[in-house]
């Protein structure tokens, strides 16, 4: 945490004043983005043999997409298969 508050007192005290007055910065923050079972089955693509969560965050990613910074705190493991809900939350490591 320290470390993200040097960065940005860096990057406000390297501005010229008058940018200060007005820079503007959104964070976003999400918690617990994490899959069970039916997830992992919804998310497969028989086709491509792969899998995409895109339909998962389709309603949420016009917002997370205007923040300027956008963090998420990834509540599973990318342990590899089997793929498995809870309690042992195993999510494939490349999707889509």
């Amino acid at each position: 945490m320290a470390r993200f508050k040097s960065v940005l007192l860096f990057l406000v005290l390297s501005l010229p004043a008058s940018a200060q007055d007005t820079l503007r910065l959104s964070l976003l923050f999400v918690g617990d983005v994490m899959q069970h079972d039916s997830n992992i089955a919804a998310a497969y693509d028989m086709q491509s043999k792969k899998y995409n969560y895109a339909s998962c965050f389709e309603y949420v990613a016009p917002i997370v997409r205007s923040a300027d910074l956008a963090i998420g705190n990834l509540e599973l493991t990318l342990a590899g298969s089997p793929y498995k809900g809870y309690p042992q939350f195993s999510a494939p490591m490349r999707w889509r």
